[in-house]
């Protein structure tokens, strides 16, 4: 089974966009120091707690979400503008817009239990109408505490940003 390519926190802009464009994602380890990851974790604690879980399946009913995150942390505005990751969005989506914003944030706290999310593209968002050729986002998920098949991590399909819409994993 294909993975996704793991890359050292000192990698470059570059080769984050050439291995996006090949396979759709890539994970970039270590990038947030220990203090950063401690920061994040406490200021988070609070929301996380106070969370309410999903109402289906796919939300996750062990799932607890919740958004605003650049009101509600500090650190997570820091994070939000990390030059490494900064620059790879300027440059990802650089040839399709002449700025870009954040659009959404949000956490996602993945309780014991919790069933494994269906696959999907959250590119499809945009619908259908936007043509392959055109990228309109350009997302990240920041893992602050070990991201394993175990413990409900992302799963991704490499390459199947490259598909027809309806064509779909086996």
């Amino acid at each position: 089974m294909p993975s996704l390519i793991h890359l050292p926190f000192d990698t470059t802009p570059q080769t984050i966009v050439e291995i996006l464009q090949r396979d759709g994602g890539v994970i970039i380890d270590n990038v947030l120091s220990t203090d950063a990851l401690t920061q994040l974790n406490t200021e988070m604690a609070p929301f996380v707690d106070a969370g309410n879980t999903g109402r289906d399946a796919f939300t996750g009913h062990q799932t607890k979400r919740f958004g605003a995150l650049i009101a509600r942390s500090p650190a997570c505005g820091q994070i939000a503008l990390h030059p490494l990751i900064h620059g790879a969005c300027e440059m990802y989506l650089g040839p399709y817009c002449e700025t870009h914003q954040l659009n959404f944030s949000q956490a996602i706290s993945i309780g014991p239990g919790e069933s494994g999310q269906s696959l999907h593209r959250d590119r499809g968002v945009w619908g259908t109408h936007l043509p392959r050729s055109i990228e309109p986002q350009y997302s990240t998920v920041w893992a602050l505490t070990d991201f394993t098949q175990h413990n409900g991590a992302t799963r991704v399909v490499p390459g199947s940003h490259l598909w027809n819409d309806d064509r779909t994993p086996k």
